[in-house]
């Protein structure tokens, strides 16, 4: 990749600088002048791309990301926010190319894998949707829990799993609906949720043993499975979700 010039390089910085302090306008500044002491600065007009994302100048952003793509540099970065862009207006055609081309060039790419499963599953596309959805875990949004067990791949487990809660508590509730289905292929099941959803889940209903975030000796499981990663492992397909009625009810105290 082409370096700044001396010129351009305190333009470049100062662009950064400003934009990750949130002063949008003065990074657009700062990185129209860079562009102006040196012209063929890719970064410079990949971060106005980036700028005009953020505020939604969708057709403008659309042509900068075109243009740094041209240049042949940040070309992954910049299909993948051409994915996002073609999101955005609903052309999910546009959106899942721009995602494959960006993983196309570089296959070791978690965003946009990330990317590529969240819209897959939103058009259905279960299998493939969910396996591209594991790559959340690669990407700075999610902090898996550090151990050195595998992820249970859905296998009889003649041993003890550790399932566990991630994001949001109307998605433990939503995918806690197969936490039975996981039950009847593990010996046993240590289920790890957040303290104030323990009146949703008795111990006798859904695991042989609940508990809270904290330290867990390491030799208590075999594997370890993020709850929302249930269907994958478990190979869900649409007419086997399971729907039964009332399947959180709250235990009264």
């Amino acid at each position: 990749m082409l370096e700044p010039s001396p010129l351009a390089a305190p333009h470049l910085q100062s662009g950064s600088v400003l934009y990750a302090a949130g002063d949008y306008e003065g990074a657009r500044l700062a990185f129209e002048t860079a562009l102006a002491v040196q012209s063929d600065l890719t970064p410079a007009l990949f971060n106005l791309a980036v700028i005009c994302r953020d505020l939604e100048e969708n057709e403008a952003a659309e042509s900068l990301f075109g243009k740094v793509i041209e240049s042949g540099e940040i070309v992954a970065e910049s299909q993948n926010n051409l994915g996002l862009l073609a999101v955005r207006r609903e052309d999910y055609d546009s959106a899942l190319d721009h995602f494959r081309q960006a993983i196309d060039q570089r296959n070791q790419f978690p965003l946009a894998h990330f990317n590529l499963g969240t819209l897959l599953l939103r058009l259905g596309q279960w299998e493939a949707g969910w396996r591209e959805y594991q790559w959340r875990w690669q990407t700075p949004t999610f902090t898996p829990i550090n151990c050195p067990q595998p992820q249970w791949n859905g296998e009889r487990l003649d041993g003890t799993l550790l399932l566990h809660t991630e994001q949001g508590i109307g998605d433990t509730f939503q995918f806690s609906r197969f936490i039975p289905m996981i039950r009847e292929r593990c010996r046993r099941v240590i289920f790890l949720r957040p303290e104030p959803l323990d009146c949703m889940f008795p111990p006798e209903q859904w695991a042989d043993e609940i508990r809270s975030p904290g330290e867990i000796s390491l030799d208590s499981f075999q594997a370890v499975l993020p709850l929302m990663s249930a269907p994958h492992a478990l190979k869900i397909k649409l007419n086997q979700l399971p729907c039964r009625e009332n399947y959180l009810t709250p235990e009264r105290r």
